[in-house]
């Protein structure tokens, strides 16, 4: 029996580069997912309606030249969704050349649709920036909280009224123009409140989004700091020394949920304004993310020149991570009413063995049994980390954290939690279970970035 507090796991715990299978029921690839194309079981008997742009290209993807039926495919592609139907339709209607750029259509409206972000409308006028942010938390399907609860009020003052107007913008470009209207920050919290989004009063520079960030699909990557140490040694033996390192922070999509991350980002260009090469080698080790993060941070190193420039002219590289790529939930609505069930989720089940709720606090205790023996305790300890309870006002009030142990295939996690807020009753339990993950590589590029001085 193999007994571990959480914190001494996550802080001993170093993942191996390689994928984690789970059982029969999870896949894992080292290269880029392929993304299957959306077609029906029976494709649409009768043609339906196309515009008459849509039919001018789909005319031209049996063109002669090559490059005119790129062209075509390229701009069907451009137009989104809504040539979605034509292209079901062609893509067994046409002649063999329009089926098979009909489904290469397809096929990237599906990765399109994979890496786009969540999307925000907001009209409100004069309303409440707590209102604002708990609209964008229920389009969002997010846990947004306040610290202290009564952030505005209690720096005896009238909340401010904040009037915004957004149309389908992402969902970090919209928490980022209500924070500056609000007068906010947002941070992540680990409490006893689970991992979620807080916001907080600004203070002066506290603005995630003002400067330079690089989008990848749904993944920001934004340079934090650059740090340099000099060290000069006397004795024993006269030695010059210098350290350098680059932080960066990766705001995440809601929509992802992240499972790991290489503890530091791998640098394939880092050229100075005086044609330095200051890529560092580097092991790029994965770590563990702990459990559901919106967040997340990674260093690199940096090499020290002799005659070095005053910023980086071209900064390029990759942080790898590992993300759910499949994922089956579990949704009871009372966890108390659920006690000794067991309910199976993909090829794993669960067993609340115990739930106790009071005004504020509580503790709950349940059973997980994996899909084969001596799965990886990582792998183990990340679904684990996805378990939630939530009351009946749609805050989460437990999330990972705990206490918990195993012996390769039944594992038993413990929870105690305290917050401000009064919980309200009945309290469900939210489980999600990746039954397939998927290693990605998020890529960033920035110009003129400054170094400190030498």
């Amino acid at each position: 029996m193999i007994r571990h507090p959480l914190i001494n796991f996550f802080l001993t715990i170093m993942l191996s580069p390689a994928a984690v299978a789970l059982g029969d029921a999870v896949t894992a690839s080292t290269s880029p997912t392929t993304i299957a194309t959306t077609l029906p079981a029976t494709q649409p008997a009768t043609q339906p309606a196309i515009s008459p742009e849509q039919q001018s290209l789909i005319d031209q993807l049996n063109a002669d030249d090559w490059h005119a039926r790129q062209s075509a495919e390229d701009q069907l592609v451009a137009l989104g969704d809504s040539t979605r139907p034509a292209m079901l339709w062609l893509s067994s209607s046409g002649n063999p050349e329009q089926r098979t750029r009909a489904q290469s259509v397809l096929a990237r409206l599906d990765q399109a649709a994979a890496n786009r972000p969540t999307l925000i409308a907001l009209h409100m006028k004069d309303a409440n920036p707590h209102d604002i942010f708990a609209a964008i938390a229920k389009q969002a399907d997010l846990d947004i909280g306040f610290l202290p609860d009564n952030l505005w009020q209690q720096r005896g003052l009238p909340a401010p009224t904040v009037s915004i107007d957004l149309d389908q913008q992402p969902f970090w470009d919209a928490i980022g123009q209500v924070s500056r209207l609000a007068g906010a920050r947002v941070q992540m919290m680990n409490s006893g409140s689970g991992n979620r989004l807080t916001v907080c009063q600004a203070n002066v520079g506290d603005d995630w989004f003002a400067g330079p960030r690089c989008v990848d699909g749904r993944f920001i990557v934004q340079p934090l700091q650059i740090t340099r140490n000099q060290t000069v040694s006397f004795a024993p033996v006269f030695s010059k020394n210098s350290t350098n390192q680059i932080q960066f922070q990766v705001l995440v999509d809601p929509k992802v949920s992240v499972l790991r991350v290489a503890s530091q980002a791998m640098l394939t260009e880092a050229l100075d304004d005086k044609g330095n090469s200051l890529a560092a080698k580097s092991e790029n080790f994965f770590g563990f993310q702990m459990g559901p993060a919106l967040t997340f941070q990674v260093f690199s190193a940096l090499a020290s020149v002799n005659d070095g420039g005053s910023k980086l002219s071209k900064l390029s590289g990759v942080i790898g991570i590992t993300v759910a790529g499949q994922v089956e939930h579990l949704d009871l609505p009372d966890a108390t009413a659920a006690i000794n069930q067991v309910n199976t989720v993909g090829n794993w089940s669960l067993i609340i063995t115990s739930c106790h709720i009071a005004d504020r606090d509580g503790s709950f205790t349940a059973t997980i049994r994996a899909p084969e023996r001596n799965i990886d305790p990582n792998m183990v300890f990340s679904v684990m980390n996805q378990i939630r309870l939530v009351d009946a006002a749609n805050r989460t009030i437990s999330a990972g954290g705990g206490m918990w142990s195993g012996n390769g295939r039944s594992y038993q996690t413990q929870r105690n939690f305290a917050g401000s807020e009064t919980i309200h009753p009945p309290v469900s339990l939210k489980w999600d279970v990746p039954t397939h993950v998927e290693r990605k590589e998020i890529s960033f590029h920035f110009t003129d970035i400054p170094l400190p001085a030498p």
